[in-house]
């Protein structure tokens, strides 16, 4: 049957005005990350509890807590008082707070049906963790560098990870919950992702602002922490595709014009930004 012109002609033009709007989004995007990236201090605090609000409300869908508002307090409260307690004193002292108030979110919401609870539960334990993380990982005397590693790390995982899958197809990972990812998709992000990595160590090590202590000069380092890095970005885009899937929902928020919420466009970083810190702090000691 022949797709009526008026029809075809409509939905080519949807489809570009989205291109179009996905694409202004992106750019929109990387200006305002780049400039506390670059600038990072208090500067790059402040971008990460200007995005608290938005974390809280798109978690609390994911959890199904909407019409409980003591838990959105509750979340936002650790995420603030988290990186706020980093900011003056550290990351130990954060982590406690964090692993205090989780605790707390523990003992209220323990009454609570149990989908919802390990939902909530779980990110009321590794949000504040992922967003101290980054905030140690930018603080770093190379945080510049492993900030940018870590960010080419994860976008070449997600963006090889399709090309293989769509060029070669295959075997589902786990087809009922994130039908389009494969075997290969999985296998061939994995593997740029190590090969893009190793060029950008080599980039940063070449540049005079990188200290001579970052693994990122130490190539056995580079492609341990690549390849864990990678893993943990997959596992997490897993986890938030199922937690959509069980909520029935496509996007988790509006935030991002044509891409959907936070948790849609950084769901590859809830994992992996920890695993990062977690890579730095093993080969600081390591290496020593």
């Amino acid at each position: 049957m022949e797709i009526p012109s008026s029809i075809s002609k409509f939905s080519h033009k949807w489809l570009r005005q989205e291109w179009q709007k996905r694409i202004f989004s992106a750019l929109v995007m990387i200006t305002f990350a780049a400039i506390p990236i670059l600038y990072g201090g208090w500067l790059f605090i402040l971008a990460l509890l200007a995005l608290t609000p938005f974390l809280v409300r798109e978690w609390i869908l994911l959890a199904r807590a909407n019409e409980h508002f003591t838990f959105s307090i509750l979340l936002g409260g650790s995420l603030i008082l988290s990186l706020s307690v980093y900011a003056l004193y550290g990351a130990p002292p954060a982590l406690g707070t964090a692993l205090f108030l989780c605790i707390i979110g523990l003992t209220i919401s323990s009454t609570h049906k149990k989908e919802f609870y390990f939902v909530y539960i779980g990110g009321l334990f590794i949000l504040p963790i992922t967003l101290v993380s980054l905030a140690s990982i930018r603080y770093n005397e190379n945080g510049l560098f492993l900030t940018l590693w870590l960010v080419l790390v994860v976008s070449s995982t997600d963006i090889m990870a399709y090309i293989v899958g769509k060029t070669f197809k295959g075997p589902k990972i786990a087809k009922n919950i994130s039908p389009k990812k494969t075997w290969s998709g999985c296998l061939g992000g994995l593997l740029f992702a190590v090969a893009f990595a190793l060029i950008g160590a080599l980039l940063s090590s070449q540049h005079p602002g990188l200290k001579p202590n970052s693994f990122l000069n130490l190539p056995i380092p580079v492609m341990l922490s690549a390849i864990s890095i990678s893993l943990a970005s997959q596992v997490g885009d897993f986890i938030i595709s199922f937690l959509k899937r069980k909520r029935n929902i496509k996007d988790t928020g509006k935030l991002i014009p044509g891409h959907g919420g936070l948790f849609d466009r950084f769901d590859s970083y809830i994992l992996s930004i920890p695993t990062m810190a977690f890579c730095i702090a093993f080969w600081d000691v390591v290496t020593l």
